[in-house]
């Protein structure tokens, strides 16, 4: 099964290629790579172990295709304060890591770190506008968040023999199950295709042949979701989708997201999904490990005297937690001020420019884009280390690049405006 599965997506993504369709293979590469690298890992370990090399041949690819208009982008795009602050962060995290008291400890491990950030993170947000140099190519992309995300999750189903309801009581069961699932990726992958299935549903006109699937995907995704069991992700699939209220002309669009709360107070009220024990037992809060990370990160940024951090994996090594389930504290503990102000400008920016998408487009793939970015943000909040919430860079990167062409539009639309005058 997976030999034909590989098969036919290597089949599909030369047919992409064939037919120049950049933006749906930009989508793949940069979010949904992991469909083929689940795919090799049941075809065998020995080509599964090059799934790096393949990656990087896919970037290699799409960076070397022509494309039109590209200086426009380069210059809105790396002059902006959010791509500026991952590069300043970059160099914080370099220095902090040379001057670092646990650098001579482990210098193997916390190079690893480093080659992790640059390649899977770093590499791909700072080229991100040789993939995405149109306005098609970035509506393109966002459309295929869907259709990748409901086909990786279908060869999910096909591939992997798991038992549902053990995994339904437990969720760190589907490690253990399937070798290379883990629970914050597969939420986060099932939370995009929530996000678009509610947005084609509410939008998709010219395709209402089509709403079958997208009820279908919905449905998928939203078992996957809750299968997952991440509290953040859910949190933000929810707050993300409560975003569409900024325009008042589509709030009696919302009144369809009902359907969706009645069916989580159903399944809440029903099943057997461990999530939502793990929402009720919220009140046990100051009982988390992760509550005393929350604390002791402040005391290390006291300690070490506002400015400094304790470098790459130093959270590590002072308190043995691997790291503190909050992006912003991570910042905090590991590079000090400097850091904590390079995700906070990431944040603030990348959320002024949503709120000014969500109110000015017209264009439903930017609320897409908003929506996820938002999403990841959620989840950054209390899950995954820095090089696990990747996807919320590569989505602060997208919400940049959707929001100069917005701008770009804003400014063909007044030099129209001031020809007719």
């Amino acid at each position: 099964m997976a030999i034909f599965l590989l098969i036919i997506l290597l089949g599909l993504l030369l047919f992409l290629y064939i037919k120049k369709e950049y933006g749906w293979l930009a989508g793949f590469t940069l979010v949904y790579f992991r469909l083929l690298s689940t795919v090799l890992f049941k075809v065998g370990p020995d080509i599964y172990g090059a799934h790096s090399l393949i990656l990087l041949s896919f970037y290699a690819i799409l960076l070397l295709v022509p494309r039109t208009n590209r200086n426009y982008h380069y210059l809105n795009y790396y002059s902006d304060p959010v791509v500026f602050s991952v590069f300043f962060f970059t160099v914080v995290l370099l220095i902090q890591d040379t001057f670092s008291v646990y650098y001579d400890l482990n210098k193997s491990s916390i190079a690893n770190f480093e080659l992790e950030f640059f390649l899977n993170t770093l590499f791909p947000f700072f080229t991100l506008p040789f993939y995405i140099s149109s306005n098609n190519d970035c509506n393109a992309a966002i459309k295929s968040f869907f259709y990748w995300g409901v086909s990786y999750l279908m060869v999910i189903v096909l591939l992997f023999d798991m038992d549902i309801n053990v995994i339904m009581e437990d969720r760190m069961k589907l490690n253990d199950q399937t070798e290379i699932l883990d629970p914050i990726s597969l939420s986060r992958y099932a939370g995009f295709s929530t996000i678009s299935s509610v947005y084609f549903l509410l939008f998709g006109h010219s395709k209402k042949r089509l709403t079958v699937l997208f009820v279908f995907g919905f449905a998928l995704s939203v078992f996957f979701l809750l299968l997952a069991g991440q509290r953040g992700t859910i949190i933000g699939v929810v707050l993300s989708l409560s975003l569409l209220g900024i325009r008042e002309e589509y709030r009696n669009k919302m009144i369809w997201l009902l359907p969706i709360v009645l069916v989580c107070i159903y399944l809440s009220a029903f099943s057997s999904f461990e999530v939502f024990d793990r929402f009720k037992d919220l009140e046990n809060y100051q009982t988390y490990n992760r509550f005393y990370d929350y604390i002791k990160v402040w005391e290390i940024f006291k300690t070490n005297g506002w400015l400094y951090g304790l470098g790459s994996e130093g959270y590590y090594y002072l308190t043995g937690r691997s790291y503190p389930h909050n992006i912003i504290l991570e910042h905090v503990s590991n590079y000090g001020l400097l850091g904590l102000l390079c995700i906070v400008v990431v944040i603030v920016k990348s959320l002024q420019y949503s709120v000014r998408l969500m109110k000015f487009s017209k264009n439903y793939y930017d609320y897409i884009v908003v929506s996820c970015w938002f999403m990841t943000l959620s989840s950054s909040f209390v899950s995954a280390s820095i090089n696990g919430n990747k996807l919320f860079y590569l989505f602060s990167g997208m919400i940049v690049i959707s929001y100069s062409f917005l701008k770009e539009k804003e400014v063909c639309s007044f030099i129209d405006v001031k020809e007719d005058d």
